[in-house]
């Protein structure tokens, strides 16, 4: 069993074509998101919490054909 961390296109592929079974994807979109959003509430005098979850994305052959094309 092999589990890489990432979704990056090439891991999409290699996913695909069996050699791995498992992807963690760490989703760097949302990361992005709600670190500006955080830099923003900050710069107004407001608070943000101190730990964001911005959770995972875990891809397998059963659903990997909705992370093609990035996501």
């Amino acid at each position: 069993m092999i589990v890489p961390f990432d979704t990056l296109p090439s891991q999409i592929k290699l996913l695909k074509e069996g050699y791995a079974t498992t992807l963690i994807g760490q989703r760097p979109l949302t990361m992005g998101i709600d670190s500006v959003k955080q830099l923003d509430d900050l710069s107004k005098g407001g608070k943000v919490p101190p730990i964001t979850d911005t959770g995972v994305d875990i891809v397998n052959s059963s659903n990997v054909d909705k992370f093609v094309g990035g996501k």
